[in-house]
């Protein structure tokens, strides 16, 4: 069965972000992780690399970005792009169709493949811009 998740990055108040939302919907972070200081820039290294949090019985995905962030799909992090659709399910050919049919007319920013966890993950932006992140999670 596969699923879509929306994902919304903040530059560097993430952690504020998920503590006002918690007390806005009544609800707790249910998962962070933070970046590895090797994998930023400094002055990044207590930031969030991945959260999460159900609101309204949909688990919502955050994260804090940064300039030349590879995963924002761009050189720049600027306001509106900042969010993006995550794609997740067990069927892996039906993913790796998808992906590729965004991927035709659009920019493929990480392969979708597995990556150093095991994991099959990959990001690409469509046409229009618009962020789409792929995994079997």
């Amino acid at each position: 069965m596969n699923d879509l998740t929306v994902a919304i990055a903040f530059k560097g108040n993430c952690t504020k972000a998920i503590e006002f939302y918690e007390k806005v919907f009544d609800t707790e972070v249910a998962f962070v992780n933070h970046y590895n200081p090797e994998d930023v820039p400094g002055g990044f290294e207590n930031l969030v690399s991945f959260a999460m949090m159900e609101i309204a019985g949909k688990s919502i995905m955050f994260n804090d970005s940064f300039d030349g962030d590879k995963y924002s799909g761009d050189d720049k992090y600027t306001k509106g792009n900042h969010m993006s659709l995550v794609v997740s399910g067990d069927d892996l050919a039906q993913l790796q169709e998808w992906f590729a049919r965004l991927e035709k007319s659009g920019k493929k920013i990480i392969s979708f493949e597995k990556n150093d966890a095991g994991q099959w993950f990959g990001i690409v932006a469509d046409k229009f811009g618009v962020i789409w992140q792929f995994g079997m999670m």
